[in-house]
């Protein structure tokens, strides 16, 4: 004799109600992750540019030559190249492209309107000042990210996220 089972099946009508609390919580935090993705992106521009100057100053001294650091807010791109070197293996330089929707902002901003740096082989920088600041600003909500050179250390470092207010 059978008792009775148990029906571990689901209705129809629980599923719409189980998909339509999942359509709620997403349409509420979908805007809220938006923003931490963009905001991820222009972080991870603030840190490339680190990454990329740490190269070129490394590539300088380590082959005792010349690297240029150059960043042109108008395109959007930054990158490196050797300037001088007499190394017969040489290191290509690298050249980015903001992602879309990433401006770059330089203060001072530069006369040519191209930020360009030069790392001299004994660790000195050229054309760079105490209060130079490099921001990767997001077009949408203003979230930013900001480089400054630490004159102390010589070395570039992210500082902490700022988000302007809307104006």
């Amino acid at each position: 004799m059978r008792r009775g089972r148990h029906n571990l099946r689901f209705s129809l009508l629980e599923l719409v109600i189980v998909m339509a609390v999942m359509a709620t919580i997403l349409a509420v935090t979908a805007p809220s992750l938006a923003g931490f993705v963009h905001g991820r992106s222009v972080r991870e521009e603030a840190r490339r540019l680190v990454a990329l100057t740490q190269r070129a100053a490394a590539v300088s001294g380590a082959q005792s030559c010349r690297t240029r650091l150059w960043v042109e807010p108008a395109t959007g791109t930054y990158g490196w190249r050797l300037v001088e070197t007499f190394a017969t293996e040489t290191v290509d330089g690298a050249q980015f492209t903001a992602a879309s929707g990433i401006t770059i902002e330089v203060e001072p901003s530069p006369a040519s309107g191209v930020l360009e740096l030069t790392f001299r082989p004994d660790g000195g920088i050229e054309g760079a000042d105490g209060n130079l600041r490099i921001r990767f600003v997001s077009g949408g909500n203003r979230e930013a990210s900001e480089v400054r050179l630490l004159t102390a250390r010589g070395v570039f470092a992210v500082a902490e996220e700022v988000a302007e207010d809307a104006e």
